[in-house]
C-alpha cells in the first residue's frame, strides 16, 4: 500500500511532527497541549505519561482560561 501511494503525485509521507505542527498552526490546539504531545511522546514512567495526557488534553489550558475569566 505504501509503494503504490508514494508512486502516486504529489503525496508523501508526514514529517515526525507534522500533524502537531498543523494542528497548533490552524488552531485547533494550542501551546500547552501540543507541548503536552511532545510529554507524551517522550514519557518514560506512568506519572509522566498521565500529566502528559492532562497537558495534551487541555487540562493546563481549561485552568488558565478560569483565571482568566476569574481575572
Amino acid at each position: 500500500v505504501s509503494a503504490a501511494l508514494a508512486a502516486l503525485p504529489g503525496l508523501r509521507q508526514a514529517e515526525p511532527g507534522e500533524f502537531t505542527r498543523r494542528a497548533f498552526a490552524n488552531g485547533r490546539i494550542d501551546l500547552a497541549e501540543a507541548e503536552g504531545l511532545a510529554d507524551l511522546l517522550s514519557a518514560e514512567t506512568e506519572l509522566q505519561r498521565r500529566t502528559a495526557l492532562a497537558m495534551a488534553g487541555g487540562a493546563l489550558s481549561q485552568t488558565v482560561e478560569q483565571w482568566r475569566d476569574q481575572l
